[in-house]
């Protein structure tokens, strides 16, 4: 009133009104922000979960069977089963499931994604430092995922701090254009592609090291210790649009706090064949603060520590939050240092972000290997620089073609993901689009058996045929520049050279390789065929090496090739990789380990991820499979060293003393395994469904190699199943394999012979499920 006093009645009416308007402001701004978190309601279950011979059985809550089940077992109970699979058996839901020292509490505690903070990152140089920052980023995306509200179609390859960081270097390389290039960049094409842009901040990078060490840590710092600045405009886009900033919570979760400690020893940032992927991983529950610690000597350690850590989360319904088992304890690395998946584009293309969504489930599973096998006869997708006509010709139309940008975009993302590329250019066999354009520029038939008139099963095993012309000298420039392309755009440690299917009826009726023989006073026969594809493959060897000395881009590299009767009889150990396609039972497997070849197991009829059906254009058993599709268990049990065991290869598991220089035992010669897509009827829309979640069961093989037990894969059943649905939750368009109600009631799913042999063996069905 004192305020007031001395105005007029109109002057006080409008200064009341004014401060009854900001009253009202601030009303409608409080309720604004209070209905912006959205209410959260679900209904109770009346369901609880016991863990009884590593499954979660699910019981109503105090029914009399519960209770005496949990006194016999002594089982503690969850309110969910999310919670019940997080802590339950050896591994938890862990997948794959580690190799080494597991220890895992059976208690969890709630917290919110929000609350996580990477609060230490130890790294050697600023290149693994900003890795690991990318990781991280990539991690909190994950647990964001969890929410079962987050949409499906949100659910995209990370490409956003990818972005961000190609927008960094071409400011860099904008500052620093005329120091690296002068004036002549000016008279030069100023499109430069974003990974080039990134390069060259890497060398800025390795000029000022300290200076630029100094800035990634500070930033590093701005965007994980400065949590509370991280909102609005700041966050990354997965956040904004995350149901755990928009919905209430527990209370308990809001106020728990995660920090995150890592640390890196090694300054690796490619993966190599013998890079360390080990890792320790440790969690810690105090109060109401939950400490992870990581260490690795690699960055492709800490990786897979984190994708480990991530399985040991999971969203809890009752609260709306994620929840983490509060202490654990595990010691990993992989059984094999090849674990590996192909995917074929060309007899179907895959868009990039396909391809890079492929790469991601990879990631989640710990494969290490994409083995890409860009070309075949039916299409050539692959830009080449030096020589364009093979796309031109080749490709399925402008838009189905991956350009230089492309594939390098690819290689960082998989390296980034843990993952090497492997390309391939599948040869003499496989090829005949975009070799077709030799004649019309003046370097004759590159190509054979490629007419569409001739009919194709006289040929070949599928249209279209096509075969290269061994004896046209022009073929091996095109190899040459083709090789010499693929080695600056994916700098590999390995490259794939095909092998496979090479058809003597093709050559044999081919008019040029007749007439090359009988010039030669040689005759067409199966002997000389031979000679005629060792003369290629010699050639063709001479011709990547060739490019590997002038290109300078790999220090190493590495052929490999598909096993045949071709590469037994001429290929020399030393030189080459062999993948081995042949049946579980094959002898020649045999064969190749007593020759010293190291090799990659890629059984075709248990590993190949899709069957030809009869309803194509040939009966399956023209592509070497008699049987359906493999089941995931089938996959799950399909073991390398236990094959080799088979065939009767002496300590087939016996690893060489590390003492004993030189001294190489078969375990040691298998490098490991790869699944196998060549996209007969699979394609960008199904791509998912046809790997997932059998990929995810030659994952488990290939990082545990678990030892052969009765009722195996059953056992792992659960964990499969919880693991398919955390690759549903990343936006994995994964298969299901068995009813919901299976996983919901793990020990009512069983077959009429399991049920049988049970019986018999007086052994509790709790013990496994088959559904």
């Amino acid at each position: 009133q004192h305020q007031f006093r001395g105005y007029g009645g109109r002057e006080q009416e409008e200064v009341l009104g004014l401060v009854v308007m900001k009253v009202l402001v601030g009303l409608v701004t409080l309720v604004a922000a209070v209905a912006a978190v959205e209410p959260y309601f679900r209904m109770p279950s009346p369901y609880t979960y016991s863990c009884i011979q590593e499954k979660c059985i699910r019981e109503e809550f105090n029914s009399p069977t519960e209770n005496k089940q949990r006194q016999q077992q002594d089982q503690q109970k969850y309110t969910t089963l999310s919670e019940c699979s997080l802590v339950c058996g050896q591994y938890g839901s862990m997948w794959p499931r580690p190799s080494g020292d597991v220890t895992l509490a059976p208690e969890t505690t709630p917290f919110l994604p929000q609350n996580i903070r990477f609060t230490k990152v130890s790294a050697s140089n600023p290149q693994v430092e900003e890795m690991l920052q990318e990781q991280a980023h990539y991690f909190q995306r994950n647990l964001h995922f969890m929410h079962p509200d987050y949409r499906q179609r949100d659910k995209e390859p990370f490409t956003e701090y990818q972005e961000e960081k190609y927008r960094k270097a071409d400011r860099e390389y904008k500052q620093s254009e005329r120091r690296f290039r002068g004036d002549r960049f000016e008279d030069e094409n100023e499109s430069v592609a974003r990974f080039d842009l990134f390069e060259l901040s890497s060398k800025l990078r390795r000029q000022n090291p300290e200076s630029q060490s100094q800035s990634n840590r500070q930033n590093f710092e701005s965007q994980f210790r400065n949590q509370e600045q991280r909102r609005g405009r700041e966050q990354m886009r997965y956040e904004r649009i995350s149901p755990f900033n928009k919905q209430q919570a527990s209370p308990i979760a809001e106020k728990r706090s995660f920090e995150v400690e890592v640390t890196v020893t090694g300054p690796e940032t490619q993966l190599r064949i013998d890079t360390d992927e080990s890792y320790d991983l440790a969690v810690q529950t105090v109060g109401d603060t939950t400490t992870a610690t990581i260490i690795a000597s690699t960055y492709y350690g800490a990786r897979h520590a984190l994708e480990s850590l991530s399985q040991l989360i999971a969203y809890n319904e009752l609260s709306n939050s994620l929840q983490v088992i509060k202490t654990a304890k595990i010691s990993d690395e992989p059984a094999f240092k090849y674990r590996g998946l192909m995917l074929d584009t060309g007899r179907n293309f895959y868009p990039k972000e396909e391809i890079m969504s492929l790469l991601d489930t990879m990631s989640t599973n710990k494969l290490n290997t994409f083995h890409w096998h860009i070309s075949d006869a039916a299409s050539f997708p692959l830009y080449s620089q030096r020589q364009p006509q093979m796309s031109y010709y080749g490709s399925y139309g402008p838009s189905k073609v991956y350009y230089p940008q492309d594939i390098r975009e690819i290689v960082e993302y998989a390296n980034q993901r843990g993952i090497r590329v492997i390309p391939e250019i599948d040869t003499p066999a496989h090829a005949g689009a975009g070799w077709n354009f030799g004649e019309q520029e003046g370097k004759g038939k590159l190509v054979l058996c490629n007419d569409p008139e001739d009919v194709w099963f006289n040929m070949c095993k599928e249209p279209p045929c096509g075969q290269l012309n061994p004896v046209n000298p022009e073929v091996y420039g095109v190899l040459k520049n083709l090789y010499s392309d693929i080695l600056e755009a994916f700098n590999p440690e390995f490259v794939h050279m095909g092998g496979d299917d090479t058809s003597f009826k093709c050559w044999t009726n081919s008019p040029e390789i007749s007439n090359y023989l009988t010039q030669q006073s040689k005759e067409v026969n199966s002997r000389e065929l031979f000679e005629l594809w060792n003369t290629f493959q010699t050639t063709a060897f001479a011709k990547l090496y060739e490019s590997v000395e002038e290109t300078g881009v790999s220090k190493q590299v590495t052929p490999m090739v598909y096993s045949s009767s071709f590469v037994k009889n001429y290929i020399d150990p030393k030189d080459y990789i062999v993948q081995l396609t042949e049946k579980v039972d094959s002898t020649e497997i045999q064969q190749y380990i007593a020759k010293g070849y190291k090799v990659v197991f890629s059984n075709t009829d248990i590993w190949s991820l899709e069957g030809p059906a009869p309803s194509w254009v040939s009966q399956a058993s023209t592509y070497n499979r008699d049987a359906p599709r493999p089941s995931w268990k089938q996959v799950y049990e399909n073991s390398p060293l236990d094959i080799l065991t088979g065939l009767g290869v002496q300590n087939a598991r016996k690893r060489s003393d590390p003492s004993q220089l030189g001294q190489q035992t078969p375990v040691d010669q298998v490098l490991g395994g790869e699944a196998l897509v060549r996209s007969y009827e699979t394609d960008a829309e199904s791509i998912q469904s046809t790997v997932w979640p059998r990929g995810a069961a030659l994952a488990e093989r290939l990082w545990a190699d678990p030892i052969p037990t009765p009722y195996q894969a059953d056992r792992a059943e659960s964990r499969m199943a919880a693991h398919r649905e955390r690759m549903v939750n990343r936006g994995t368009r994964a298969e299901t394999f068995q009813p919901e109600y299976c996983f919901q009631n793990q020990n009512s799913c069983y077959t009429q012979e399991e049920y049988q042999s049970r019986q018999e063996k007086n052994e509790p069905l709790t013990q496994a499920t088959q559904a």
